[in-house]
């Protein structure tokens, strides 16, 4: 199978040579035929010369894709065309009247012997091989035919040598024979069993080899299964089961893997087989290959390991085994349970150190871990992690070192239990414990009756007593100032008994100095936790001594700040966490109109501009939200109607607990610089807007500004060139001389105009004119330099391509045979050459230089018409200026002329100058009249034999496009099936994550500090929100694809040779989804609107691929003229009148005919085009848009080869109409 594309190339290669070899035969045959027939129908004289066609074979075979040569019966060139030529590195001269042995050392006499057969038996000889390295760099084949040439009577005249280079065939045939060779050692030398099936078109299979190891399994050589199906290899219950798996693989058309219990020369083994199918070009599946691995061995093992997993999957301690170096190798349920570690995370990524909290990592690695390789044992209490909230999870820990006693293979074996609730309560006695005594407040309790029975270290220290049993000896009412004891006494107490606490700030007394030490105070009751009666007095108390000072000393600073703000020149303003004005200075008046008042609350916002209004509040509470400065530039209209540019600016104020409580900010007057950016952005864009290059540089040469107009010119951007020396413009070669002679004249003149050579960024070098000046400061300091760059290249080139062709004009006009008129359509005045004067016999006495002397001197019948096409031309009816006209000789005779002429146009379009050629056709006049019925013969053939060419071309192409569209369908299909496959998969685990987390959030309210900044920093709530909306998205678009994969596949059909039965309007589909991306909408217009109106058809017999290149040619040709149109009308207009396709399908019962009518409302056929639509290479597109083969190639395929009609109906500016019909069923010729 592996060689039939060599041989399908072999044969392509043959039938075109045998094409070849027919029209080279048709031709001479034809040019023969031709010459004997204008010799028996020729009336001149004898001695009249006759066409020599020579010329005219040479102007076939110098096309010709081929290498020709001629020899005469001695083996001697006679001709040779251009491509055999270039070949030999000989030019024709040098071949002419020599042997094959003088060109072709090694095998001229080869070519020479097969020249004297064919010369001698008259009967042709092909391919043959010829390899020759002769003047090439690498190896050349040539395959080689020698046809006679015979004369009128049939005798030889020569031989023919036509030369094909099939070098590319032969390296394609030896890389395919060594690719061969190389699939053939891995084939045999696999460790598995292979099993290479054929697929015949049926469906049938049959075995075409197996590898040594299929062989031995099977006890059956590849000769014994050769061309055998699976039953008749292997009998009725293997071939059964084999068939059914091959027949399963071809209906998927992709690998099929699975595992399967099977018997072997009576052994019985697990089989792991793999089916992968094999596409030819076409993409048909040919062959299968069976890839099959024995894991009878691994079952075994498999099943004792799922007993052993499923009693530790079951466990309810963590379990983990992992690697000597900690890697983790597996995890049960109950360690994900605990650890909160998501199913899918890889936990090969994963050691056990990760689960350990990040303080113990140390322990592990230092002390645990080497005991354990050492020992083979560890146990303690050690604390995980919990992924999800990063909580302590307290267990008991215990990992051994175990291994395999069979392959030595060890491996750490760890197991967790769960011992959280125990270490939490203990570890909040000692956190009470020590938050109690390390706490700056004082912190004490007392019995009902008031005696203390503790006071922590702060609590003693503030009152200056120097231990707990000072205190339990006095009564908590020692603790205040005499005069403040009967508040507490009948004011306070009274309420924490009635209330349960009491609040507020008082005072206490130092034992040491006597002293009132002002405190915030905290008295509470505490309660039996049986009873549920008081049982202690407590009270947690600060110190606020400092805090008096402070805020003593900042009301002293809020005076003095409030001083500052009314004396300060910008606006500044206070307002409170919803954003409601408290205060504004003076200065606030000044700028916004309003005085502070009215700007109080919310209506400061009246003076904000309304342009400006939404745009500052969407600012302001994005800056209030993000908890981030607010800074904007807005604007001020006061009641007048003026207004002011102004920078806004406010910070948060936050209390102890960092809550904002309002904003402080400025506003600042900008209204100079905004009028001053306005001005230099203006500026700026009129810069920009100049064609020509500006470049601004300091005095020491360093590009300081750079318009667009010279990232243009030399290709840098702004932030490429910035900085550098301006001569980084010129080659290196100038730079040093540049760098004296132009900063001099600018300096010494103010002003300096040049021509130079310039340097684009790609190294490219162009002429440009630089106009240089100073750049000054407004006091007249000259700064810089400014550079206006103009490109000249285009004028250079022009100059100097006018020189010469003025040059060669002046040598055309003294060396032509040719007549030569120059007519000034200004001044009417008309140049005739010496030649011109000459051929009308007026060489001594010139006539004179006039329009006139033309006129006098034309055939009266031919005047008109000579007239006429000089009109049209000019007018520009006519592409080209050609005309034949008889003109009068001196001595009376009339001679004919053929003229030739063009104009030169203005900028307008207008012309000015008709300049041209004369000559004298008199002889060739004659003999010309008598060929031109045959030469239209001969182009008649001519035509039809290109159309032949054009249309294998256009097969071709159709077939590549057809193949490639399959591949991209079927390379798009796999990636897209596996990722549409997976977004079910996706969306479950995004509901079981959403889940997990609402779940998270009941359980735990108020997470931790970490973990909510994590929150909101990745914004969970919008992506929760969100990620579904994705999916959604990711699912439309993949079923998307698959539409167009399907659309895809459907059209390319392109080259199926066969009938087949479809489904027409999944045609017309498929061929309408190819072209969407011409149908969108567009900036000139809205999208062209399609319209169908399908009938009831039944599948039809036809050339799928062929009908679709049908359908696609009128709908691309709708969508053109449709687009030609839409270009020239506004967006407007062509909204009021959408472009309309109706495609329309219908059943003709009576015929058995289905009808297909495709309908536009584009600007019609003109009337003088509708009969050559169908012509081929006609078209009306712009040269390089169209073959003009199109219409014709659909022509022939409706009506050749599906044996329908197709015809149309035009009506300018209403629409077109094409109708297609075929029959349901072809008939078999």
């Amino acid at each position: 199978m592996s060689s039939s594309p060599r041989l399908s190339s072999n044969h392509r290669i043959f039938s075109e040579v045998e094409q070849l070899q027919q029209e080279l035969a048709a031709v001479q045959q034809r040019c023969r035929q031709l010459e004997q027939q204008l010799q028996a129908q020729s009336q001149v004289p004898s001695g009249f010369p006759t066409p020599n066609w020579d010329s005219v074979l040479n102007s076939l075979f110098a096309q010709a894709p081929v290498g020709l040569a001629i020899f005469d019966p001695a083996g001697r060139y006679l001709y040779i065309n251009p491509i055999l030529a270039e070949f030999n590195g000989k030019s024709l001269i040098e071949h002419l009247g020599k042997s094959p042995q003088e060109i072709f050392p090694h095998h001229g006499e080869q070519i020479l012997k097969i020249c004297q057969q064919v010369s001698a038996s008259q009967q042709p000889v092909v391919n043959c091989e010829i390899h020759c390295a002769q003047n090439q760099p690498e190896q050349c084949y040539w395959l080689a035919n020698y046809f006679p040439m015979l004369d009128n009577q049939g005798q030889s005249v020569g031989v023919c040598l036509m030369l094909i280079d099939i070098s590319d065939r032969k390296q394609s045939e030896v890389a395919l024979q060594t690719q061969t060779q190389f699939l053939q050692s891995i084939y045999d030398g696999a460790n598995q069993a292979l099993f290479v099936v054929d697929v015949n078109p049926q469906g049938e299979f049959h075995y075409c080899s197996l590898n040594a190891i299929a062989q031995d399994w099977t006890s059956k050589t590849t000769a014994q299964v050769q061309g055998l199906t699976p039953m008749a290899a292997f009998g009725p219950e293997m071939g059964s089961l084999l068939q059914t798996q091959y027949q399963a693989c071809l209906q998927r058309e992709e690998a099929l893997t699975q595992e399967q219990f099977m018997v072997f020369k009576g052994q019985s083994r697990w089989v792991l087989s793999t089916l992968s199918p094999l596409r030819d070009a076409q993409g048909q599946i040919y062959q299968l290959i069976a890839t099959c691995c024995d894991i009878s061995l691994n079952k075994q093992a498999e099943a004792e390991r799922q007993k052993l997993a499923s009693i530790v999957e079951h466990s309810q301690d963590l379990a983990c085994i992992a690697s000597l170096t900690g890697q983790c190798l597996y995890l049960n349920t109950a360690g994900y349970t605990l650890t909160g570690l998501a199913r899918e995370t890889d936990l090969t990524a994963l050691r056990l150190q990760d689960f350990l909290q990040p303080q113990s990592v140390a322990q592990f690695n230092q002390e645990i871990l080497p005991h354990v390789l050492t020992h083979g044992h560890w146990q303690g209490k050690l604390p995980l992690r919990h992924w999800q909230t990063g909580r302590v999870i307290w267990t008991h820990y215990t990992i051994s070192r175990l291994s395999d006693r069979h392959t030595g293979e060890a491996w750490l074996s760890a197991i967790a239990t769960d011992i959280t609730a125990a270490q939490e309560v203990e570890f909040k006695r000692q956190q009470m414990v020590s938050m109690v005594e390390n706490s700056l407040d004082f912190m004490g309790i007392a019995t009902l009756t008031g005696q203390p029975i503790y006071i922590n270290s702060a609590g003693l220290d503030m009152v200056g007593l120097l231990d707990t049993e000072t205190a339990t000896q006095m009564n908590i009412l020692d603790f205040y100032s005499p005069e403040d004891r009967d508040i507490v006494e009948s004011v306070i107490l009274p309420k924490v008994f009635a209330q349960g606490a009491w609040q507020g700030e008082f005072r206490l007394r130092h034992w040491q100095t006597g002293l009132t030490i002002p405190v915030e105070q905290h008295i509470f009751l505490l309660h039996d936790p049986q009873t549920g009666q008081p049982s202690h007095i407590a009270t947690v108390t600060r110190d606020i001594t400092e805090r008096k000072e402070t805020e003593a000393r900042m009301w002293e600073s809020e005076n003095r700040y409030r001083t500052l703000i009314e004396a300060s020149p910008i606006c500044v303003f206070l307002t409170d966490a919803q954003g409601n004005c408290l205060y504004t200075n003076d200065r606030w008046g000044e700028i916004a109109g309003l005085n502070q008042a009215e700007a109080l609350g919310t209506g400061w916002s009246q003076a904000l501009h309304p342009e400006d209004r939404d745009r500052v509040y969407g600012e302001w509470l994005q800056a209030a939200q993000s908890r981030t400065p607010f800074h904007s530039e807005y604007r001020f209209q006061r009641s007048d109607g003026r207004t002011t540019w102004v920078i806004g600016q406010a910070l948060e104020l936050t209390n102890a607990r960092h809550e904002v409580t309002g904003y402080v900010g400025t506003i600042t007057n900008i209204n100079e610089r905004k009028q001053a950016e306005a001005f230099l952005k203006q500026q700026s864009q009129i810069i920009n807007q100049v064609h020509d290059g500006v470049i601004c540089t300091n005095l020491r040469g360093e590009i300081i500004f750079w318009n667009q107009g010279a990232e243009r010119l030399f290709g840098y951007q702004p932030a490429e060139i910035m900085g550098y020396h301006v001569t980084t413009l010129h080659p290196l070669e100038h730079k040093a001389k540049l760098e004296v002679d132009l900063l001099e004249p600018v300096l010494d003149q103010g002003l300096y105009n040049t021509e130079m050579l310039m340097r684009h960024q790609s190294g490219a070098d162009f002429y440009a004119n630089v106009r240089l000046s100073l750049l000054k400061q407004p006091d007249g300091e000259v700064i810089g330099v400014i550079a206006s760059v103009q490109d000249i290249s285009e004028r250079r080139s022009a100059e100097q391509a006018l020189r010469e062709r003025e040059e060669r004009y002046d040598l055309a006009v003294a060396g032509t045979n040719d007549g030569i008129w120059d007519w000034d359509l200004r001044t009417d005045t008309v140049y005739y050459s010496p030649v011109w004067m000459e051929i009308l016999g007026y060489g001594e006495q010139p006539l004179p230089y006039t329009i006139d002397t033309w006129s006098t001197t034309t055939h009266p019948d031919d005047l008109g018409a000579c007239y006429e096409a000089v009109e049209a031309y000019l007018s520009g009816e006519r592409p080209n200026y050609r005309v034949t006209y008889r003109a009068q000789h001196c001595q009376g005779h009339w001679i004919w002329i053929e003229a030739r002429g063009q104009c030169l146009r203005d900028k307008y379009g207008e012309p000015y100058r008709f300049v041209g050629t004369i000559t004298d056709i008199s002889d060739r006049r004659q003999g010309q009249l008598l060929l031109e019925q045959k030469n239209k013969d001969l182009e008649a053939a001519l035509m039809e034999l290109q159309l032949t060419q054009s249309k294998l071309v256009q097969s071709e192409k159709m077939s590549s496009l057809g193949q490639l569209v399959a591949g991209v369908a079927h390379e798009i299909n796999n990636p897209v099936s596996f990722i549409h496959g997976n977004l079910t998969h996706v969306w479950d685990y995004m509901q079981d994550l959403s889940d997990i987390v609402e779940s998270y959030r009941t359980a735990y309210p108020e997470p931790v500090p970490v973990v909510q900044a994590l929150i909101e920093e990745r914004e969970l709530d919008f992506v929760l929100e969100d990620f579904p909306k994705t999916l959604q998205s990711m699912d439309e678009g993949s079923r998307r694809i698959r539409e167009i994969v399907a659309s895809l596949r459907t059209f390319s059909r392109l080259d199926e040779a066969e009938y087949k039965v479809i489904d027409l309007h999944s045609s017309i589909d498929s061929t309408v989804m190819i072209l969407q991306s011409r149908l969108k909408a567009r900036a000139e217009r809205p999208a062209i609107e399609l319209i169908y109106r399908y009938g009831n058809l039944p599948k039809v017999e036809c050339f799928a691929g062929q009908l679709n290149q049908v359908l696609m040619n009128i709908l691309v040709n709708a969508i053109d003229a449709m687009d030609e149109v839409n270009l020239q009308r506004s967006y407007t207009q062509n909204a009021a009148q959408p472009s309309r396709i109706v495609i329309t399908t219908d059943h003709l019962a009576v015929t058995n005919e289905v009808k297909i009518t495709i309908h536009d409302n584009g600007p019609g056929i003109p009337g003088a085009v509708q009969p050559r639509i169908f012509d081929p290479f006609f078209t009306t597109k712009a040269i390089g848009q169209g073959t003009g083969l199109g219409m014709s190639i659909s022509y022939q395929i409706i009506t050749e080869k599906h044996h329908g009609q197709i015809a149309f109906h035009s009506q300018p500016n209403v629409g077109t109409t094409f109708y297609i019909t075929i029959p349901v069923c072809q008939r078999r010729s």
